[in-house]
C-alpha cells in the first residue's frame, strides 16, 4: 500500500491524502483515521443486508459498509466532495483537473461503468476510482439500504442466475452500483468513457477493455503501457495515445505496482531506513532489563549501535 500512497500523494501535491482503516500506516503525509469511529451507519445497514454470494459474508458485507463508513465520515468531517481509490489504484494525474468533474452541472457522483446489457444480469459498476459528493453517497446509502429492504427480488434475479449456472459470486456492492447507475444515468459521470481531451481511467490492468469490448492494445496480458514522464499513456485499438489517470492493479496484477511508481524511490528507501531503525531500538528497549543491564557503559553504547546500524563499526 505504501507504493499506492506515495503515487497517490506525488501526483496530486496539493490534495489532502485521507486513509480510512483498522491500522494506522504512519506514513508523514497521511491522515489516518480509525473506520470504528465511523460505523453508525454500516452498523445500521448489516441489520437489513442479506448474503447472496459465494463469498465470504464477512467479505462482501465489508464491501458494501465502506460506503457508508465513507459518508459517515463525510458528514462528521463535513466534507462537500472527495476522490476514493482503492488500495491498488495507482494515480498519475490530479484528479481535482478532471474537467468533466469541474463542468459537472446537477451530477453527483462519478464511477466505472463498462458497456453492458441489463438483461445479461452482468450487473457491475466499480468505485475502484470514484468521486463523491455528500448528496450523492448519502443517495447511494440509502439506495443500498431500501434495496435490501423493498427490492429484494431484484436481487435474486442475479443471485438465482448465479445458483442455476454454478457461477461464483453473486450480489456485491458492485452489483449495487451499476443499479444505481441505471436508477441514474444523468446523475453519474461514468470514468471509462474517454473524454473530448482523450483522457480516460483504467478499469482492470489485466483486461484490453475499459468501456467497451477490446478497447486498448494489450502486452503480455496486461494493457500496452506507455510511461512518459511522470504520466501513464495507453494506446487504443485507433491508435490514439489516452492519457490515462490511473491504473487498476486488481487481483494479481499487484505484483506490478512498484514497477509502474513514478514517484522519488529514494524517499522510500530513506523512509523504510529510518522505520527499521526506529522498530530495532523498540526490540532493544524490550530486553534492556534482562539483557543488557549487566554491560558496561562502552558495551551498551556498542550493542545499541549493533541494533540501530546494523554489523558495522560507527
Amino acid at each position: 500500500m505504501e507504493y499506492t500512497l506515495r503515487q497517490c500523494k506525488y501526483s496530486n501535491p496539493d490534495s489532502t491524502l485521507i486513509l480510512l482503516g483498522n491500522q494506522d500506516i504512519n506514513l508523514p503525509f497521511v491522515n489516518y483515521h480509525k473506520l470504528d469511529e465511523y460505523a453508525s451507519s454500516a452498523v445500521s445497514f448489516e441489520k437489513v443486508y442479506e448474503h447472496f454470494s459465494t463469498n465470504s459474508l464477512s467479505y462482501e458485507l465489508f464491501c458494501f459498509q465502506r460506503w457508508f463508513y465513507i459518508y459517515d465520515f463525510m458528514l462528521a468531517n463535513q466534507l462537500d466532495e472527495v476522490f476514493v481509490c482503492d488500495s491498488d489504484l495507482m494515480l498519475y494525474k490530479s484528479v481535482a483537473d478532471y474537467k468533466e468533474w469541474l463542468e459537472k452541472n446537477d451530477q453527483f457522483a462519478a464511477f466505472c461503468i463498462a458497456d453492458q446489457s441489463y438483461d445479461s444480469l452482468h450487473w457491475c459498476g466499480s468505485a475502484h476510482s470514484s468521486y463523491w459528493t455528500l448528496e450523492g453517497i448519502k443517495a447511494f446509502c440509502d439506495y443500498m439500504q431500501n434495496a435490501y429492504i423493498n427490492e429484494k427480488a431484484t436481487l435474486r434475479l442475479k443471485w438465482d442466475m448465479h445458483i442455476q449456472n454454478n457461477m461464483k459470486g453473486g450480489v456485491c456492492d458492485m452489483t449495487l452500483l451499476y443499479l444505481f447507475f441505471c436508477k441514474h444515468p444523468n446523475k453519474i459521470i461514468n470514468l471509462l468513457k474517454i473524454t473530448p481531451d482523450k483522457r480516460s481511467f483504467d478499469n482492470n490492468i489485466n483486461e484490453s477493455h475499459n468501456w467497451s469490448q477490446n478497447e486498448y492494445l494489450v502486452n503480455d496480458k496486461t494493457k500496452s503501457v506507455v510511461i512518459d514522464g511522470k504520466f501513464i499513456k495507453i494506446k487504443n485499438k485507433e491508435g490514439d495515445l489516452i492519457d490515462f489517470y490511473s491504473l487498476h492493479f486488481q487481483g494479481k496484477a499487484k505484483r506490478y505496482i512498484k514497477k509502474y511508481y513514478l514517484g522519488k524511490q529514494d524517499t522510500i528507501l530513506v523512509y523504510r531506513k529510518l522505520e527499521d531503525r526506529f522498530k530495532a531500538l523498540n526490540r532493544l528497549s524490550t530486553k534492556l532489563s534482562t539483557k543488557y543491564l549487566g554491560l558496561n557503559k562502552s558495551a551498551f553504547v556498542h550493542k545499541i549501535k549493533y541494533y540501530v546500524y546494523g554489523q558495522r563499526t560507527i
